[in-house]
């Protein structure tokens, strides 16, 4: 169950997607731009550390998703991992272009079906805290639904 800090932060992310349309986008873009994401901060060598504080963070939000967080941070952490060290010549050029065109898909979202700003217009932290366990969330309910 979502602790204090969890409800405030979970309440604040969803008061910006309420749309069913704009849902379905981020639940189908927020995990590739994770991915995306980590696979750049596989150069610097910091999406491990990123991952563990994620998985920490969410274990101090909800502490009932410390194993499916744990799952989907660690198989975003191996998957980025694999394919950055075995990756051929052009995966920057698709990486990138995957990335913005996950970002677009958001904006989109919000522009024409939410009609409002995005969540990281008002808190960037917020948003990039929340917009994972927002997924997760989602994800659960449509499942046992």
């Amino acid at each position: 169950m979502l602790t204090e800090y969890g409800k405030k932060a979970y309440s604040f992310y969803q008061k910006f997607h309420q749309n069913k349309i704009n849902r379905v986008i981020h639940v189908a873009t927020i995990p590739v731009l994770i991915w995306t994401l980590a696979f750049a901060l596989q150069a610097i060598r910091a999406t491990g550390a990123i991952s563990l504080g994620y998985v920490y963070l969410y274990y101090l939000m909800d502490p009932a998703t410390l194993f499916p967080m744990s799952v989907f941070w660690g198989g975003t952490y191996f998957s980025s991992y694999v394919l950055y060290h075995n990756r051929p010549p052009w995966m920057w050029w698709y990486v990138g272009w995957l990335h913005v065109l996950a970002w677009v898909c958001q904006f989109a979202g919000h522009r024409f079906f939410e009609g409002n700003r995005p969540a990281l217009m008002e808190s960037v932290t917020q948003a990039f805290v929340t917009a994972p366990l927002f997924v997760y969330y989602e994800v659960n309910e449509w499942w046992y639904t």
